[in-house]
This record gives structure tokens, C-alpha cells and sequence, in this order.
């Protein structure tokens, strides 16, 4: 955290060839990938049990109340000090409020007992079959929501929403992504997760099915909007919280890491395909559809987790 703070500090002051632009960018990237729920969710993981999965929740709630807030904030700060001024707000927030809080609030309890001696190989991990399943499941839900959403403003202008209102369901879906990691969060503690899984891929189902017909209606695009952003807030703490029940923490960064290498690897995918098959087609019907089969496939693989290890979390 430290040293992305002082990357974006170097952004301030950077001048010269575009190459150097290229290089800080790289290494804010690089920077930025250790600082992210990798890192937190681990640490949470070893603290809570009965409520590990709302706990994971808020630890994640932060990222939505920063995107609701931050920007404006910098918008400010630009229109004030130029952009030199923005990027420097960037390095005092993480150097001054980010790092304190890390170094002295935020650590890990005792391993759990689940948790094995030792680390498995990567190897190991990559021929686990539970791990393969959650990996996939994972990724043939994520990256279809994300896919959608590359293209949500002008898949809501071509079907009859205003380019201003379709703007401001960007809010609508901000909001949704908030409750539906809350949601998730405080279900998995009560249900089964992968159950908790298939009903959220349900919504997002549903949401894909309301954006289908050529004219859409607010009210259909806004409960379109809010089901596919629900399913984007709750689908990535519910792999967490599945790595943590059936893995425990001493591989929770390995198979995290496993989990995200799909998901943006399906992410990608998915928005190139999209954009591909609208070009193909003129239309976004036929990748709605691919994404409501995807949604069917990953939640049959959350279901083909099974009950979770005989060993319970519990802290020693």
C-alpha cells in the first residue's frame, strides 16, 4: 500500500516521454494487486466463524461506498488543482488514511483448524476438482455480468431508454451491487452457500430475460439493472467465503488468486463477445441468451460442491 501511494505520488510530478506515463501506470497495476480482497478477505477469514460470511461482506461494502464517494471528491480536487492535484489527493489518501489503518487495525487471528500444516503446490490445487468447480462456476458468472455491463448503456439507448436516464441507472446498479454483497453475506451464514449461489444466479437470469425484448420499458431496465447488479455484489464474497468453508485459510490466497486469474480471463472474454456478436448480429439478444445458459452452468457447479468438509471452522 505504501508503495502505491508513492506511485501515484510520481504521477503527480511526472513529466517527459509517454513511455514513463506507460511505466507508472504498470507499476500502480502491479502495486494495486496487493492491495486488494486477496489480502482482506484472508485476514477476515481467520477472525470470524458464525459470521465470516456478513464479515466478509462489510470488509467488501467499503469498495462500493469509496465508488460512490471518491469520485466526486477527486472531481473537485481536478477542477481545483488540475490533475497533478488528483493524483497527489490519491497518494495522501492511501499514505495517510489507507496505510495507518492497515498497520494498526487489520491482522490475522490464529490459523483456523481446518486449515491444513502446510501449503499445497499449485499443482496440487490445479488438479483439485473442487477448486476447478469453484473457479469456473465463478468465472461463467462473473464474466458475463461484467460482459453486460461493458455494454449496458448502449444495449439500454438502442433499446428505447434516453442516453440521460440510462446514465443515471448507473446509480441504481451501484446501489445494487452494495445490497447484494450485504444480502449474500448475511444469507451465507443461515443457508447453505452454493444454494445462496444458484438463487442469485436466478436473478441474474431474470434480469437477462427482461433486457431481451427490442423496446424496453424504466421500470423493466431498472429491474433489469438492479437483479444483474445484485448478482455482481454477492458472487465474488460468496467465493470467498466457499474457499474459506471448503479449503480453509492456509490456501485461501493460492486458490483467490485461481479464482481471479477466471475471472478476468472470462471477463475479458465475455466483453469482447459481446461486442463481437452485436457487430455479428446487430443486436445484443444472442449474447443475453449465451449469458442466461452461463448462469445455468455455473449454478449447477456451485451445486456440485457438495456439503461442506466434516471439519467446521472454528478458531482454536
Amino acid at each position: 500500500m505504501p508503495a502505491l501511494g508513492v506511485v501515484y505520488g510520481l504521477l503527480a510530478s511526472m513529466g517527459g516521454p509517454i513511455q514513463v506515463y506507460y511505466g507508472l501506470m504498470g507499476a500502480a497495476i502491479f502495486c494495486g494487486l496487493g492491495t486488494t480482497g486477496i489480502v482482506f478477505m484472508r485476514a477476515v477469514s481467520t477472525h470470524f466463524t458464525r459470521s465470516l460470511g456478513l464479515a466478509l461482506a462489510v470488509s467488501r461494502s467499503g469498495i462500493a461506498i469509496a465508488a460512490a464517494f471518491l469520485p466526486i471528491v477527486i472531481f473537485h480536487t481536478i477542477g481545483r488543482l488540475g490533475w497533478r492535484g488528483g493524483y497527489a489527493m490519491m497518494a495522501a489518501v492511501i499514505l495517510l488514511i489507507g496505510t495507518p489503518v492497515c498497520a494498526l487495525w487489520i491482522g490475522e487471528s490464529r490459523p483456523l483448524q481446518s486449515a491444513p500444516a502446510s501449503r499445497r503446490p499449485w499443482f496440487d490445487l490445479l488438479l483439485n476438482g473442487k477448486v476447478v468447480i469453484l473457479c469456473a462456476a465463478v468465472a461463467l458468472t462473473i464474466g458475463p455480468v461484467v460482459g453486460l455491463l461493458s455494454q449496458l448503456q448502449p444495449l439500454l439507448t438502442g433499446k428505447g431508454i434516453v442516453a440521460g436516464t440510462a446514465a443515471v441507472l448507473g446509480s441504481v446498479l451501484a446501489v445494487s451491487v452494495l445490497a447484494g454483497t450485504l444480502i449474500t453475506g448475511w444469507l451465507v451464514d443461515r443457508v447453505w452457500a452454493p444454494l445462496v449461489g444458484c438463487l442469485f444466479l436466478i436473478a441474474a437470469a431474470c434480469g437477462c430475460v427482461l433486457l431481451l425484448p427490442h423496446s424496453l420499458s424504466l421500470t423493466r431496465a431498472t429491474c433489469a439493472v438492479a437483479l444483474v447488479g445484485i448478482t455482481q455484489g454477492a458472487e465474488l464474497d460468496l467465493a470467498g467465503y466457499l474457499i474459506a468453508r471448503y479449503f480453509g485459510v492456509a490456501d485461501f490466497a493460492a486458490i483467490f488468486g485461481l479464482t481471479i486469474l477466471t475471472i478476468g480471463l472470462a471477463s475479458a472474454g465475455s466483453q469482447m463477445a459481446f461486442a463481437f456478436l452485436f457487430d455479428r448480429y446487430g443486436g445484443y439478444d444472442l449474447p443475453l441468451q449465451l449469458s442466461v445458459a452461463a448462469f445455468a452452468l455455473a449454478g449447477a457447479g456451485f451445486l456440485a460442491l457438495g456439503r461442506y468438509p466434516a471439519r467446521l471452522l472454528t478458531l482454536v
